[in-house]
């Protein structure tokens, strides 16, 4: 694991040991190697994000990417 995802992980336990409910500053990486993942979505909420995705001329996968950098950054 790389040092700077094991110094993020580290923030996310104590800003969640806090009480606190989303990361304010760290480094997400972005080109990093990708893994498979399987998710469970609301029909809606999927359609919503496969609409938001085609808008933007992004797959998916990027879109929810991006989203959750979004998130996790807190920008």
């Amino acid at each position: 694991m790389a040092k700077w995802t094991t110094m993020l992980a580290r923030k996310v336990q104590r800003d969640v040991g806090s009480g606190g409910r989303r990361l304010t500053s760290g480094k997400v990486g972005i080109g990093t190697c990708s893994t498979h993942s399987n998710t469970s979505l609301e029909s809606g909420i999927l359609a919503a994000i496969d609409t938001a995705a085609s808008v933007r001329k992004l797959t998916r996968c990027t879109f929810m990417a991006q989203a959750a950098r979004h998130e996790i950054v807190g920008r």
